[in-house]
């Protein structure tokens, strides 16, 4: 799961990493824009965006955190964690303070029971000299499987749910105390028996009170549920899209997502598909608003979040596995993060 010799590769990250100018002389639509390119066979997990508007990304392959400026796209490492393989999903439960996902894959989709926890990098108590996050770990979670994504619970200061894939479960999660339970266990957050990765349960985002999520292999692909004030479930699942109507392949088919300010729409990426598709909240319409299925602009597009500053709050950063996931589909970059302009669809 380690890139090869990944220490030595990113020790010269300046030299490995570039970063692409905000106009792009390419062919690229003009709506989209590389912000960052990493060195082939990176796989960028997942994205956080800081209230300064930096980015914080996980790389899958390797246990590490790094922060980007998006108008630059110049980088540097976060945190890089000891004992792990892999970094999943990224959340803010305080004020620049960030909770990872952090264990150990033995294959992309293979989590190691027994190996996760999760952590905080907290920005308030960074080192003065290099600005690095401060890390904690908080809890180990030995009964967790492949714990993929990660929200803050609005209601409960400082408690994340924590998705596992494997188990088709959601833990809750108190970063002040480490305590954690099983928080909802519902068949829709269950792999597909029949699908050869057993991946249920991905992206989770939390609005008005609702917990949204999509499940990998499964229908429904996007749907909600009501939460509680500790954040159990107080009420039915809600389908919003049952199954994918745009274009896939053997692999996923909806993988995290985004939900813009209002939650009109959810921007799930799609993963092996290379795809970012919006979905209509309010009656499940799905419209392919970026990629190709042979496109490397997206490809391997593994999840998105929306900026937070008034320059780019209408900017959509999707960060991508490179194709790693389905080389034969698109061919093979490094993982990246890619800006969409949505205010041009």
């Amino acid at each position: 799961m380690r890139l090869n010799s990944p220490i030595a590769a990113f020790a010269t990250f300046g030299s490995l990493v570039w970063a692409l100018p905000t106009e792009d002389a390419s062919n690229t639509p003009k709506t989209l824009r590389d912000v960052i390119v990493f060195p082939n066979n990176t796989w960028v997990e997942n994205i956080a965006v800081r209230s300064n508007g930096k980015l914080l990304v996980t790389l899958l392959n390797i246990p590490e955190v790094w922060e980007v400026e998006p108008l630059s796209g110049s980088a540097e490492l976060a945190y890089s964690f000891p004992n792990a393989n892999a970094c999943l999903g990224i959340t803010e439960v305080g004020h620049d303070i960030f909770a990872v996902n952090v264990g150990n894959l033995s294959a992309p989709a293979t989590g190691a029971p027994g190996s996760w926890s999760v952590w905080t990098l907290d920005y308030n108590t960074a080192n003065s000299s290099s600005n690095r996050p401060t890390p904690k770990e908080i809890t180990a979670i030995p009964p967790a499987v492949f714990l993929n994504s990660l929200a803050s619970l609005p209601t409960k200061p400082g408690v994340v749910l924590a998705g596992d894939s494997f188990l088709g479960q959601i833990f809750a999660v108190d970063t002040t105390d480490g305590h954690y339970n099983v928080a909802i266990d519902v068949p829709e957050f269950k792999p597909n028996a029949t699908a050869a990765i057993q991946f249920g349960v991905n992206g989770i985002k939390i609005h008005d009170g609702h917990l949204y999520f999509t499940n990998s292999l499964k229908s429904p692909l996007l749907a909600s549920i009501p939460l509680s004030t500790n954040g159990t479930a107080s009420g039915p699942v809600k389908t919003i899209a049952k199954s994918a109507q745009y274009p896939v392949n053997s692999g996923f088919q909806a993988d995290d997502f985004a939900l813009d300010a209002t939650a009109e729409y959810a921007w799930v990426a799609t993963n092996l598909s290379n795809l970012i598709v919006r979905i209509t909240i309010a009656t499940g319409k799905q419209q392919v608003v970026a990629g190709e299925s042979s496109d490397p602009v997206v490809a391997g597009a593994t999840s998105a979040a929306f900026g937070r500053n008034w320059y780019n709050r209408h900017i959509l950063y999707i960060v991508t596995d490179g194709g790693l996931g389905d080389p034969s589909s698109a061919g093979v970059t490094g993982g990246k993060i890619v800006a969409l302009d949505t205010t041009k669809l």
